[in-house]
């Protein structure tokens, strides 16, 4: 690793993970301190509860199928600070990072607006775009949507997507799903055109709502009816609509190269989006690069780009035979898209559960959802200062009639659950954070390197 490269990634990790003022209001000042790198960038923007690192992968792939030179950030990272930051699938690299990163540390800025550590990430994934003269961005916020960091940028994006919306950081964005879409809807703004999940009718009706009150046009991934619609059927892409038809019916012919049934609407997701991406190149400035975008943008190329989509720590199988499963699902709109996967591949089996969890999610429903599913579960806890103690969480799922053990070690932890399947049956899935995703991943790797 690089040393310099190093030390600048451990002051950067060092920055507090939330300021005094918001996101937005640190990036909009940080953004105008370095000379506004996203002004003119195509931008795609992402929100949600679940499934935006998901629907920016498919996004990511098949764009770069078309020959688009595609930027993407997304967050967090599993196993190294590089992933949040990719150009063409490849992760910056160290050199540009600490250069890039050193520049942001040498910014000065006023006390109150402090950047917090996604601040500079996201500071940082912009400034190496402009660098690399991406034709396309795809940028995953944090947190909420109205005042979070991507909120800050001074382009308004070309394409805003809002995924499937849950409960979740219920003590931050609001604790009804009414509130949560509020927030979310904060990413919405005058000139984009927008995306929406499917999702349940109160949150819907929210983020329906502020399109039409700012005009802005909005198709929702529940049905192939918007198709009908003059604009785009007339403007977008017929390969894309083609597509986006056969990934709503979740058609035979077509391939995800993600796992799990919730996948078909992620690329769905993505699919609305370059749909949206194409009306968006018809009109103004853009209008004469449309053809840029469309000439390669064929079936062949979308249905390459959703078969050969890859997204660390989404239903992500490790090992067939036996199985061994790993999957971020860390609320319980997440735990439940997880089990409604494995009951209807595997009907009728058990399975091994490994788990850790913060102590800020709902973590009784989460484990609601799997207990009609468990054989037996192995608990850690997740190295994080909210981790849910991994001895308390063993010890609810012990109430509800099912064994759990928990362990100290993640690394042993991990060793004795392989080891599990030597004398049992069942397979393994390890669910819960995404921290806790991350080093079952780092793990992993090594035992495979070695």
């Amino acid at each position: 690793m690089d040393e310099a490269y190093q030390k600048v990634i451990e002051k950067i990790e060092k920055r507090r993970r939330f300021g005094a003022k918001s996101g937005r209001e640190v990036s909009e000042e940080l953004l105008r301190r370095v000379g506004h790198p996203e002004e003119g960038m195509r931008i795609i923007h992402i929100a949600g509860t679940n499934g935006k690192g998901s629907t920016a992968a498919f996004l990511d792939q098949i764009l770069r199928k078309a020959e688009v030179k595609v930027g993407m950030f997304t967050s967090p990272h599993l196993i190294s600070f590089r992933e949040r930051i990719k150009v063409d699938g490849r992760m910056i690299e160290e050199k540009a990072a600490a250069r890039i990163g050193q520049r942001l540390l040498d910014t000065k800025m006023p006390e109150d607006l402090t950047p917090t550590f996604f601040d500079l990430c996201l500071a940082m994934a912009l400034l190496y775009f402009k660098e690399q003269e991406c034709e396309v961005v795809i940028l995953e916020t944090g947190l909420g949507g109205r005042l979070d960091s991507t909120r800050g940028s001074a382009t308004v994006p070309l394409v805003s997507v809002i995924t499937a919306i849950g409960l979740d950081h219920t003590s931050v964005l609001g604790s009804t799903l009414q509130e949560i879409a509020g927030e979310k809807a904060g990413i919405l703004r005058q000139g984009t055109r927008a995306v929406l999940a499917q999702m349940a009718d109160e949150a819907a009706e929210v983020l329906v709502e502020e399109c039409n009150q700012n005009r802005i046009p909005w198709i929702q991934m529940t049905t192939k009816e918007y198709i009908r619609e003059k604009e785009i059927r007339e403007i977008s892409s017929y390969p894309v609509v083609k597509m986006l038809s056969a990934v709503l019916e979740e058609r035979s012919d077509v391939k995800l190269g993600l796992y799990g049934d919730y996948q078909w609407q992620n690329a769905a997701n993505a699919l609305g989006a370059i749909a949206q991406l194409c009306c968006a190149l018809e009109e103004g400035e853009e209008r004469m690069q449309r053809q840029w975008l469309l000439d390669e943008l064929t079936e062949a190329a979308i249905r390459e780009g959703l078969r050969d989509t890859q997204w660390p720590g989404r239903a992500q199988i490790l090992r067939d035979r036996p199985l061994f499963m790993v999957d971020g699902a860390h609320n319980p709109q997440g735990v439940k898209a997880l089990a409604d996967t494995l009951k209807r591949r595997y009907p009728g089996e058990k399975f091994h559960f490994f788990t850790g969890v913060l102590s800020d999610k709902d973590y009784r429903s989460m484990m609601k959802e799997m207990l009609p599913l468990a054989d037996s579960f192995d608990t850690v806890s997740v190295d994080n200062l909210r981790t849910l103690e991994g001895e308390e969480l063993a010890k609810l799922i012990r109430s509800h009639g099912i064994t759990a053990n928990y362990h100290k070690d993640i690394k042993k932890a991990m060793h004795m659950v392989l080891s599990y399947q030597e004398d049992h049956t069942e397979g393994v899935v390890a669910f819960g954070s995404l921290y806790f995703i991350g080093e079952i991943l780092g793990i992993w790797k090594k035992m495979v390197d070695n």
